[in-house]
Formats: structure tokens, sequence, C-alpha cells
């Protein structure tokens, strides 16, 4: 691609990172009146079209694309889909008797798709019966549009997985895939709606009696567009609404105004006009808004009474009351700044007692005063995070912030005072009085010469060995641009004669990692690394009995950067190439454009594969992906000990991923890619979406019991002072 097309093409992509779709387009059509020739353009601009649900400029585009590039693989497919989901409108409408719309959507159809012999068909039928030969011209789009023709084939597809288990799922799939392309008789097509009737109540019911109500619930939606006439279907409405509201009660009386709020919002999601379930949402909303000022005016009396503590108290309570969070958030992170980040403050901590503070610049100092200290221990990681206490809001982002904070409370609790310093950091005047050093392996490259030589120096090694990494990251990319053609720079690569230097310099080091990630190493260097695992970050929710397999069956991708390392381009390759399964894309993908110039397309346009950019660990859109998926797939080429997959088993997600992302799985459960090929990646994913649902359901149960043990907090600052205690004492 030519610079002027990529900086172009990257414009574009911010417009769409901002969800200003118009703008995105209108830079892909500055594009290609410069470059016209250039299929690429022209696609892509019609996939920002149809997303924004113009579909007759859509189609414009896609066939621009053909007309630069005849066998344009994207534009075609495409095309096809759209012609193929006007055409089962147009079946749908037909079936309605809404003769006029039929004939529309089947002259849509050709009009994409000149050569579509079925909706010829069609229309020749219709003719005969009312409306002539005048509508077999193609005729315009605009008032179509495309989603109801997208929901109606997206709900056909996906059936058998909506269905009971075993022979009920194959016959609903079959009788609703059926009566998705139209029966050719009224009476074939009540048979047909009879069938998907009873065969839907029964798995609701199934649903009902496990007590499974949201399972049941996003049956019943997914049932309500096609049979929500049959008397068994408003039967069960009326049950799955008086089932919520009873909840919404429950939970109003236990002061639970936000899980109140949702139940309400479930009863509208089966009848979008009750009037009742608005009226009481609104009167919860009040209610929720006045809660959340009287914590306001609490907070802002212990401010100006100096209570910081019990000012952040009331903020976070203000905040968990408010329909809208975040203002009361701002206002509690501010008031934590102002308490724990003063010049000087007292604090008191767990297992330690009363402690100082001092903020000097860079150097933080904090000292224990209920007992004498054993001397000075240096920590060179993530100063900010050391004096909060565990409410606070970046400990909700990746673990390494909490993490950075435990081990200088472990030190602490250990008999050393500290002083803390980021990476990178200047060294504090007098490094001679350090008994201990705490720091990742690369700061004793560059402090070395200046610690004293009897200093105890503990090294951090976060992932593989750099050689590995690096052997890793390139073979990898040479194997995508091997199947895409293109240019794409290493991510996470370089390093690794400081990295040797670092683990040299130091006595002892831990490694977040396994067995598996210490075997990157060389064997000179191994008796000084011990491994140790990484806590999982929290989360605002996770599973329970009755949430693990959800009807969507959705499969996640969670990773930060290095898109290519850890097997983005693998899983976008799969997805985009059939119809059955979604992929949710969370991660920091917008700063690789390199990637987006190879891979944009898939990420950003395909039906099947929703991306959402970076999340943290307490955001309600993370919580909905976890809600609709099943399993996180992991392909990564080279981890240390993944705090990705670690968090994604505590939420109750099935574990699909490599070895090396330096996870232990529990024996016979989860499945490991040996290979990350392709055909290995699409058959784990084929089989998990396919496993019996109780099956995967137990499963993922000892799963998750498995993880919260082995990756909570509790457990890493245990297993992090058995191993300091031991190597401070010479062990």
């Amino acid at each position: 691609m030519r610079l002027g097309i990529f900086e172009t093409f990257q414009q574009a992509l911010i417009h769409l990172k901002a969800e200003r779709l118009g703008e995105a387009a209108g830079a892909l059509y500055l594009a290609a009146s410069a470059w016209p020739e250039t299929a690429e353009i022209w696609y892509l601009a019609g996939c920002i079209e149809e997303r924004a649900g113009k579909s007759g400029a859509a189609a414009d585009c896609y066939r621009k694309a053909l007309g630069a590039e005849p066998q344009h693989q994207g534009a075609r497919e495409n095309l096809a889909q759209m012609a193929l989901g006007l055409f089962r409108l147009g079946l749908a409408r037909e079936t309605e008797g809404a003769v006029d719309e039929a004939a529309a959507a089947y002259g849509g159809a050709l009009h994409l798709v000149p050569d579509h012999t079925e909706a010829k068909e069609r229309l020749r039928r219709l003719a005969g019966r009312r409306i002539g030969e005048a509508m077999l011209q193609p005729l315009p789009l605009g008032y179509l549009g495309s989603l109801r023709a997208e929901q109606l084939d997206r709900d056909a597809r996906q059936i058998g997985e909506l269905a009971q288990k075993g022979q009920v799922a194959q016959a609903a799939g079959h009788a609703l895939r059926t009566l998705a392309l139209g029966w050719p008789a009224e009476e074939s097509w009540q048979q047909a709606r009879e069938a998907a009737s009873r065969l839907f109540a029964g798995s609701i019911e199934h649903n009902l009696g496990r007590g499974q109500l949201d399972q049941a619930r996003t049956l019943l939606v997914q049932a309500l567009p096609w049979i929500g006439d049959m008397p068994e279907m408003r039967r069960l409405s009326a049950l799955i609404q008086q089932r919520y509201r009873m909840q919404a009660e429950t939970r109003r009386r236990a002061g639970d105004r936000a899980a109140a709020t949702d139940a309400l919002r479930a009863v509208l999601a089966v009848a979008p006009d009750s009037a009742d379930a608005k009226a009481a949402i609104e009167a919860l909303l009040a209610e929720r808004a006045q809660a959340a000022k009287a914590e306001a005016d609490r907070a802002g009396a212990a401010e100006a009474a100096g209570d910081a503590e019990a000012a952040v108290a009331a903020w976070t309570a203000a905040a968990e009351a408010a329909a809208d969070p975040d203002p009361f958030l701002k206002a509690m992170t501010a008031a934590r700044y102002r308490a724990y980040n003063a010049a000087s403050s007292e604090l008191f901590w767990p297992g330690i007692g009363r402690v100082v503070a001092a903020n000097d610049g860079p150097l933080l100092t904090v000292r224990a005063l209920e007992r004498p200290a054993k001397g000075w221990a240096l920590v060179s990681f993530l100063r900010e995070h050391v004096v909060f206490d565990d409410g606070y809001e970046h400990f909700w982002t990746t673990s390494i912030h909490w993490e950075s904070r435990e081990i200088c409370r472990i030190l602490l609790e250990l008999g050393y005072d500290l002083q803390v310093i980021n990476t990178l950091a200047p060294l504090p005047p007098k490094p001679e009085d350090y008994a201990v050093v705490f720091a990742g392996v690369g700061e004793f490259v560059r402090l070395g010469p200046a610690l004293p030589r009897d200093a105890l120096k503990i090294g951090l090694l976060t992932g593989s060995s750099a050689d590995f990494l690096d052997a890793r990251e390139s073979q990898r990319i040479l194997a995508m641009l091997a199947r895409r053609p293109g240019s794409y720079a290493a991510k996470r690569s370089g390093g690794a004669a400081e990295l040797v230097a670092g683990i040299e310099a130091s006595d002892r080091c831990l490694l977040i990692g396994n067995a598996q990630t210490l075997s990157t190493y060389p064997e000179r260097l191994k008796p000084k690394i011990t491994p140790i695992r990484v806590s999982a970050s929290p989360l605002a929710y996770v599973k329970g009995p009755g949430e693990y397999v959800p009807a969507e069956r959705e499969f996640l991708w969670y990773f930060g950067h290095g898109a290519v390392l850890k097997g983005l381009d693998l899983l976008l390759e799969i997805f985009s190439r059939q119809d059955t399964w979604t992929l949710n894309v969370v991660g920091l993908v917008l700063d690789e454009p390199d990637f987006l110039a190879l891979y944009g397309a898939e990420l950003l346009c395909h039906p099947r594969i929703r991306f959402h950019g970076h999340l943290r660990g307490n955001s309600l859109e993370l919580a909905r992906i976890h809600r609709r998926s099943v399993a996180f797939v992991a392909p990564s080429a080279s981890e240390g000990m993944s705090n990705a997959c670690a968090t994604c088993m505590t939420a109750g997600l099935y574990p699909i991923l490599s070895r090396t992302t330096g996870i232990d799985l529990p024996e016979g459960l989860g499945i490991y890619l040996e290979t990350c090929s392709i055909e290995e990646i699409e058959a784990a994913i084929a089989r998990v979406h396919a496993m019996e649902a109780d099956a995967l359901a137990r499963d993922i149960a000892r799963t998750q019991a498995y993880a919260n043990e082995a990756f909570g907090r509790a457990a890493y600052a245990r297993e992090m002072r058995r191993i300091l205690a031991g190597i401070v004492a010479g062990g």
C-alpha cells in the first residue's frame, strides 16, 4: 500500500475508534478519489457503510471494489451475504403476507446479485399472485436496511446452541433453520411454528427448573420474534416476567437497588412495552440518586472535618449507590490522593501497625512506628501504588500495581524500613545504607556499581528469556506474513544481553512463571531463579452456578500488547471464515497500526468479531462479555505467567491456551494448544462449542475453583512472603 493510502487509512481508523462512522467513510472516499483503482479502499468503505446501516452505499462500494479487482473475495462475499439477508427477509415477509415488502426484498437481492436465481423465482411467483412483472426490476435498498435480515439469519444459525442438548437441540435447529428459509405451504409453516414452540418451551422450562432464569430469558427473547404469539410462549413470557419482578422486589428490600434495576430491565427485555416495569425503574433510579447524594454529602462533611478515611468510604458508597458512578469515583480518587500522597501521612497497615509515609519528589520513605527496624530496603519498581489500600482504583487494572504494593508491605512486615523509587529513577542519597534491594533485574545493571557489595539483591523477572521471546515472536511474524503479505514490526523483543547481565548481578531472582517459563533460561542461571505464580486481577463480575455455559457460547481473546505474538491474527482468520462462532477481542490492538493495516477489516467490520478496545476488570462492558462467553482462547507464543489467562479462569471461562502462557491446568481440565496451528485452534474451539452443557459447566466450575486458590491475591501474598522470608534469612 502506498504511503498516502496508509496515512488515510490510519485517519479512517481514528474516526472509526471514536464511532465517527461518517468521518471514517469520508476519509476513505477521499483516498478513493486519488486511488480509485485500489480495491481495498472501496472494500473498507463498504464495511463501514454497512456497519452504519447504509446498505445501498455499502453495496455501491463493494461493486466498485469488484470493478477494481474482480476477484476481491471480501467484497464478493459481503455482497453475497447482503443478498442472502435480503432474500431471507423476503421469505419472512412473504410468509407474513406482506407481499409488497417481500417483493422489494427480493428485488434488492437481485440488485446486489443479478444472477440470484432463487430471488428471481420468488418474484415470479409473487408476480403471478399480485404485483405483476414490474417487480422484477431492481428496487432501491434504502428503506429496507439490513438489521432485521441479519438478526433472522443469526437466530436461525444459532438455534442449535439455544435449545436443549442432544437430539432435542438438533431437532430444534432443523425446525428453526427451515422456518428461516420459509415454508412453501401454510400448513407446513404452522407445523414449523408449533414444533419450534414445543422445543423452545421444553428448553425454557428445563432452564427454569434448574434455576437458570437468565438463560431461560435469553431463549425466550430469541423465540419471541418468531413464535411470540404462540400460547406456550405467552405463558412462559408471563412466568419469566413474574419471577424477575419478584427478584427485583427481593433485591430492593435488601437494599441492592442496582440488582433490582437489572431485574426490572430483564422484564423489559421480554416485554418492552411494560409500563409498570418502566415506572418501577424510574422510581429505583430516583432512590439511587437520593442515596448517592446523601453519601456524597457525608463525604463532603468528612473532608471538611479532615477525616480522609471516612471521606473515601463515603465517596465509595455513593458510587455504589448511583446509577452513574463515574463522578463519585473521580471524587473518591481525588480524596484518596489527598489522603495518601500528602508530604507526610500516618497510615495503619494490617499485620504491621502504624506507619509513616513521607513523599520527597521521586522518593517515598515508609517507616513502621511500632517495631525496631532490621535495616533499610530499597525497592525500585512502581512507587505510586505503595501507600494505597486495597480499594485503590488502579488495583482493578493489571495486578502488577497491587503486587508492587504487596512486595513493599511484606518487606515492612519482615522488619525493614523502605525507600521506594520508580524503575529508572535516580538512586536516593546514601545507597550504602541498604541491606536489601528489590528491583527488576535490569535495574542491577544500571544501579549495581553504586550499591553496597553486601546488600542482598533480589531481582524480578516477568517473562520468558529474551532469546526465547525474540525467537518465538520472529517465528510468528514470519508465519503470519507468509499467509498475509505486508509489513509488521516486532513488539515485545529485545534486551537479551541486559537481561542476562541483570540476572548475573542479582543474588536471587523471582520469576513470574512456571517450570515451562524457567526452562527458557540458560542452565547456568536457573539455580538463582525461583518461579512464583502471578495474581489474577479482580473483576466486577464472576460467574457462578447456572452461569458457566451461556446460550450464546461466545469466545474471548484478552491480552495487551503484541497481537501477533499472542495469536490474534490466527483467531481473526479462523472466526472470519465461518458464521457460527463469535469472538470478542479485548486489548490494546489500536496501538499497532501495522497490525490494523493487515487485519483491520476482520477486526472492525466482520459481524462475528466484536472489538471492544482495552477494558478494566471493573468494566461493566467486560462483565457483559464474560456473561456471553463460554471460553477464552490464548494461543500466545511467549509469556511469563499470563495474568490475563489467570483472570479469565477466575471469571469462570473455559481455558483454551498454549503451554507458553505459563499456566498449569488441573489434570483433565481445559485444552492445551501444543502447536497453535490454525487447524489445532479451530478444532479446540469447535470441541468446546459442541460440548454437552452439564459436563462443560462442571469442568468450568472445577477450573474456576482451582484458579481462585492458585491465583488469588491471598495465595500470592502467602507465597511471596514465604519466598522473601527464606531469601533474607539466607535460605
